[in-house]
């Protein structure tokens, strides 16, 4: 295998039409549509008609939001054109001023700072005035910093530079920058950070928003050099996270890369084997020689195997014909349904058994796979060829490189003897937030490793929940988002009673969140509803980013599981242009004694209880509430670890959560299946694996009884209260029962430890019906593990090359492996060139 030699240059790369004929479109690197252009254009029909669509999209957009900025700036120039007239005289552009203003007022929510006052900047050579607001908003629409600098128009970018040094920030003559208060920009004398010698924070502000602090660790270290500021100009985009991150230490981020590595080789080591076997099925037809062609596609297109509907990530097999894909697990699952009854067979639990579906779709005794039959989708006729989507040769290099940083970079670790041990755990980890900040994510690892949940309590303070009402969050998305909304706008939301989705006005769902109570006290009835995917995850992210910072910097581990910047949630080391089901946060709205039926998530999940309607109502509902509760704790059977019946009576418990191991959930199959016709007829014409993807099956305590008699399986209990956040793993089954409404903000992310039961479910999935909604929110869970090596191999590498960090005591081998080591001299040769 080792002495094939792949040919660079495919056969269906060279184009057959000609260059002056031919298509302008091209990624500007490498790839060029091969396609024939239209009669005086430069581009094919397609590239052409997607061209008219963007510039028709683009056009309606801007003519849309130039009305409404003109009809804006018309009712405002009434409202304040006297008052500005009257500061700066004549000269000034109103309309840059009313620009500016709406600006300041959207993100303006940190401080006192009033944004209709305007003062004057007189140039003292010149004689020249400008205006600016009291916000930091000057004329030409530029935010000022504390420090006296400029950002540019929606306050990215550096703005114009004064040319005088005559500049007075926020109206405060003659005054050195260092006494303005970074945080509210006001005239008053502040601790001057010793870090960086240019911002100063004041008591007032230090006691408001950074209150957990101590004035002399600020003194030393600002709120802006740690990363936490919560300022307007701080807060632009998600940089805390970024920074937070930023400044994990050297030796620290090494020791989490080398352990991802550690978790994805298995899969990176498992794609390469495939790889290297379908090579040899083509050296067979080919000889020593194999041409595997590349598929023309963009970077954003995605192929999906014709017959599983799975996303092909590289190599597959593809009939020329009929341009029919096969995926390199239904290509295995074919070949073993053709062998003999004397030929050993390689099943696997996770396998589609084409013997029964398709008997005379078959592999020759070579291995090579005809198109598929009709039904299916194909011709039947064509023998399939292997063709690959990636760079030649790139998946064999990383198995190498990834094996060789693995063993050869070895990072001692220090094993906690609490969790090292290989006994199960009888219960869920349960730690304060405060423990967490301690100690990071490695006793975390520990319990994730073994597929336990883990509860964060307190992760923040209770009179911040208010925050978070539903009717304050949607004000708040539509001051995000900066556009008119439209409060009867429709949304589906879910019958928890009778399982069907419901159409209701938004506005009407979120009054019912906080009258649902009133109503049934009243006698009256009401559904129970539950809704979730509002807002879209974009706008939820830019909620967060803008209107609550200070919950998103603060959430438990986000440095680590964040989407974007998290140091080892695996899908944040995707391309930006990379095709995947998005992963950002979500919420969920729901109405009292709603539920979450029994599912199980290929991902890793984590839920924070935000907010509870028993915070307005706690001496009216807590004797009910509390009723419902006992009950249900004497039927489960099961003990509360630290949660105190005064807590109960305060009304701030929103869910209990019911939780199975992983390796329960073959058992939990079994039992669907002997109780199929309890479960309800509904579910009787669908698989049992599926049902628990269906998440239609909500476990009554009956049933959960009958779960423990018969089965010997009792799930874990969650009793969880308002700022708790409940990570679940990938692979464990849950469900929630909410005693009250409430609202749940959720994180998806994917760690290391849960690689390979993430991998197991993807084939688990593969096996289900095409049409089933788990297949497309599938994760590609093989090139997500190969981009997350990638990327930690070059962290690993320019970490590495680091002068101030002492290795020596870190590494087993210093200089990993000869490979290894040549690569990093070379890149330390060219780093130099680059300097000198």
């Amino acid at each position: 295998m080792d002495q094939l030699r792949l040919s660079v240059g495919p056969p269906e790369e060279i184009n057959s039409v000609p260059e002056e004929l031919r298509c302008k479109r091209s990624d500007g690197k490498q790839w060029r549509c091969s396609a024939l252009s239209m009669p005086d254009k430069t581009v094919c029909e397609k590239h052409y008609i997607q061209a008219k669509k963007r510039a028709a999209n683009s056009a309606l957009r801007a003519s849309l939001k130039k009305a409404r900025r003109m009809a804006q700036e018309e009712e405002e120039e009434e409202v304040i054109g006297a008052r500005v007239n009257g500061f700066v005289g004549t000269g000034l552009n109103l309309g840059s001023i009313s620009s500016a203003r709406r600006f300041g007022e959207k993100f303006n929510r940190m401080g006192p700072i009033a944004s209709s006052v305007v003062v004057n900047r007189e140039n003292k050579e010149t004689g020249s005035k400008s205006a600016f607001l009291m916000n930091g908003i000057g004329a030409n629409n530029c935010i000022i910093n504390g420090d006296g600098r400029e950002f540019g128009e929606n306050g990215i970018g550096p703005g114009p530079v004064p040319e005088d040094n005559s500049l007075k920030v926020c109206g405060v003559p003659d005054r050195p920058t260092e006494l303005i208060c970074h945080q509210c920009q006001e005239d008053a004398r502040g601790l001057l950070c010793t870090s960086c010698n240019k911002k100063s924070y004041c008591t007032n502000c230090i006691s408001k928003w950074y209150p957990e602090i101590p004035l002399d660790e600020i003194k030393n270290v600002c709120p802006a050099c740690r990363g936490i500021c919560n300022c307007q100009i701080c807060l632009q985009g998600d940089n805390l996270v970024k920074a937070k991150v930023q400044e994990m230490g050297g030796i620290e981020k090494l020791k989490y890369l080398h352990r991802l590595l550690v978790y994805v080789l298995p899969v990176v080591k498992h794609i390469y084997a495939s790889q290297c076997f379908e090579i040899g099925v083509e050296a067979k037809m080919q000889g020593s020689k194999v041409d595997i062609p590349r598929a023309k596609i963009d970077p954003d297109q995605q192929i999906l195997c014709d017959f599983c509907k799975v996303p092909i990530f590289d190599y597959h097999r593809h009939c020329t014909d009929c341009s029919y894909d096969l995926c390199l697990a239904c290509s295995r699952d074919i070949r073993d349904a053709s062998k003999t009854v004397h030929e050993p067979k390689e099943t696997c639990a996770n396998s589609i058994c084409f013997s029964e579906l398709f008997p005379s779709w078959k592999a020759s005794r070579s291995g090579t796979i005809p198109c598929g039959p009709h039904m299916s989708g194909g011709c039947g006729m064509s023998e399939l060829i292997l063709r690959r989507i990636l760079k030649i040769n790139w998946i064999s290099k990383l198995a190498k490189n990834t094996e060789e940083m693995v063993y050869g970079c070895q990072v001692l670790e220090q094993m906690d003897p609490s969790c090292g041990t290989g006994e199960p755990v009888s219960s869920p980890y349960y730690a304060l937030w405060d423990e967490v900040k301690q100690e990071g994510v490695s006793r975390f690892s520990k319990y994730w490793e073994k597929g336990v949940p883990v509860v964060v309590r307190h992760s923040f303070e209770m009179p911040l929940a208010s925050s978070w009402d539903p009717l304050t969050i949607w004000r708040g998305v539509k001051e995000t988002i900066d556009e008119e909304m439209d409060d009867s706008l429709v949304v589906k939301t879910m019958d928890c009673e009778s399982q069907s989705e419901v159409e209701i006005e938004l506005a009407e769902f979120l009054r019912g969140y906080s009258e649902r109570n009133m109503l049934q006290r009243g006698g009256l009835t009401c559904q129970i509803l539950r809704l979730t995917g509002w807002p879209s995850a974009a706008i939820l992210e830019e909620f967060l980013v803008c209107q609550r910072p200070e919950f998103l910097v603060n959430f438990p581990l986000i440095d680590f599981i964040h989407s974007k910047w998290g140091v080892i949630n695996l899908p944040s080391k995707l391309p930006h242009d990379s095709s995947m089901p998005e992963m950002g946060p979500g919420l969920s709205v729901s109405y009292g004694n709603s539920v979450t039926n029994l599912q199980v998530n290929m991902c890793d999940v984590v839920f924070m209880l935000m907010h509870t309607t028993g915070l307005h109502q706690q001496k009216e509902t807590s004797t009910s509430n509390n009723h419902e509760f006992e009950g249900s704790k004497s039927i489960n059977g099961s003990k509360i670890d630290s949660f105190s019946i005064e807590l109960e009576r305060e009304n701030l418990v929103g869910a209990v959560w019911d939780v199975l191991r992983r390796e329960d959930v073959p058992k939990l199959n079994e039992f669907l299946r002997v109780h199929c016709q309890e479960i309800g007829p509904t579910h009787q014409s669908r698989a049992v694996e599926q049902l628990v993807y269906d998440g239609a099956i909500f476990l009554d305590e009956e049933m959960k009884v009958l779960l423990k008699n018969e089965y010997g399986i009792q799930p874990w209990s969650i009793i969880q209260q308002i700022g708790d956040a409940v990570f679940i793993p990938a692979g464990c089954a849950f469900q929630v029962r909410n005693i009250q409404s409430s609202v749940q903000l959720k994180l998806e992310f994917l760690l290391p430890e849960s690689v390979q039961e993430a991998a197991r479910i993807a084939q688990e999935i593969r096996c289900l019906p095409n049409d089933h909604h788990a297949k497309l929110n599938m994760l590609e869970v093989e090139k997500i593990c190969l981009y997350a090596a990638s990327s930690a191999i070059r962290e690993i590498q320019k970490i590495s090359l680091d002068p101030n960090l002492n290795l020596d005591n870190k590494f087993k081998d210093r200089n990993l492996t000869q490979a290894v080591s040549e690569n990093l001299a070379r890149v330390s040769s060219n780093k130099l060139q680059v300097v000198s």
